[in-house]
């Protein structure tokens, strides 16, 4: 039986060699996931906006995900775990 032995840069170079490129499913399957997630985000900022313009704080709680972080400024960070911890100062 033969003994081989493989340095660091072959065997790097034999990996490129077996990993393929994604195929046009693959890719195709990405920018579908990719869209119906941008589409999400934007649904939820917009649910976000518009019942900030409400001005009442339970509307603006319904479009939240918590916990939801804010960093008011001064280097602090409010994280509230709970709807009914978290006020925009409406009420």
């Amino acid at each position: 039986m033969m003994s081989i032995k493989l340095d660091t840069v072959t065997v790097l170079a034999l990996g490129l060699l077996v990993v393929a490129p994604p195929g046009a499913a693959q890719t195709r399957d990405a920018a579908a996931g990719n869209e119906a997630a941008e589409t999400a985000a934007r649904q939820a900022l917009e649910a976000f906006i518009t019942q900030w313009n409400t001005a009442d704080d339970a509307n603006l709680r319904q479009a939240m995900h918590f916990p939801f972080a804010t960093v008011p400024g001064g280097g602090a960070l409010i994280v509230n775990d709970r709807p009914g911890d978290f006020a925009a100062g409406f009420d």
